[in-house]
């Protein structure tokens, strides 16, 4: 989206200052998204939810795990067996599995 064209047309259409901020708090309510990654053992975790509820509240935690490496390799196979002409698959499988 070119940024002031598309706000002079805004402005156009609207009018008024009022109506573009509601625009403009609408759009960033539904748009914004963040990603806030800490460790949720220890007292800073703690000191963090008693200062901020909503950190906990209106969020969604997802935990990642480490993978076996039979699960990273299972996978990088299904994505190379598409892949013709592909020498020493077996090594690319284990670089795969180990980038991971």
């Amino acid at each position: 989206v070119s940024t002031q064209s598309t706000w002079v047309e805004y402005k156009r259409v609207f009018g008024n200052d009022e109506e573009m901020l509601e625009l403009f708090r609408g759009n960033t309510k539904e748009r914004l998204h963040m990603a806030f990654c800490m460790n949720p053992i220890g007292e800073k975790f703690r000191q963090h939810v008693r200062a901020f509820p909503s950190l906990i509240k209106f969020t969604t935690v997802n935990y990642f795990l480490p993978w076996p490496e039979e699960a990273l390799r299972s996978v990088a196979s299904q994505f190379l067996d598409g892949v013709e002409g592909l020498e020493m698959e077996s090594e690319v499988i284990s670089a795969f599995a180990e980038m991971q």
